[in-house]
């Protein structure tokens, strides 16, 4: 009962942020149930292969026509992330928002929902991969050259750049000794277990 109404605030979460009422009768309540089912089983390697579709497509349409409001966040939130060097958590924040302004700059609402709920899954191998040396450095380097891209107008090297950040990222969790065949759910219970018992 407790994971069916975590997964119900993700849920919410993302259809909120993409500007949609959440209606989980919607679907049915079994239909619902399956959704959460899902979600709980859901695996590193899973979520990976969506962000590596999902988030080179959303750079691609960025920087076919530069949104300058969002592009002035990203310049904001790249400003932000050079102050947080050191501390996983703000970074992996801060790397959320970055990916959410990069798909709202591609100024598709259905890419936008799409990838919500994965991002927010994903939040604690974020964190974990940032806990690495020198990870923040790479991810601030990427993210700057995929908001350059983005405001030249470049498609081609936005995707390109993007790529190749999200491919990093998955050295990075590969690196920190986690299985990608294990549901993304269990880095965050197993963390969350390590603390208890400190």
């Amino acid at each position: 009962a407790d994971d069916l109404a975590l997964d119900a605030e993700i849920l919410q979460h993302a259809f909120q942020h993409a500007g949609i009422l959440f209606q989980p009768l919607a679907v049915g309540r079994r239909g619902f149930r399956l959704v959460a089912m899902i979600l709980q089983q859901v695996t590193f390697e899973e979520l990976w292969q969506t962000l590596h579709a999902l988030e080179p497509a959303a750079a691609d349409q960025a920087a076919l026509s530069p949104n300058t409001q969002v592009l002035g966040d990203l310049e904001d939130n790249l400003q932000r992330t050079e102050a947080a060097m050191g501390d996983s958590a703000a970074l992996a924040q801060l790397d959320l928002e970055f990916h959410n302004l990069i798909a709202e700059a591609s100024g598709n609402l259905a890419l936008q929902l799409s990838r919500q709920p994965i991002s927010t899954l994903f939040y604690p191998a974020f964190e974990h991969v940032l806990r690495r040396e020198n990870a923040g450095r790479r991810l601030l380097e990427a993210h700057h050259h995929i908001v350059d891209a983005i405001r030249a107008a470049d498609q081609a090297l936005a995707r390109d750049w993007m790529t190749k950040h999200i491919v990093d990222f998955k050295r990075g969790v590969e690196l920190g000794e986690v299985d990608l065949t294990q549901p993304v759910r269990n880095l965050g219970r197993g963390r969350q277990e390590g603390t208890g018992n400190d």
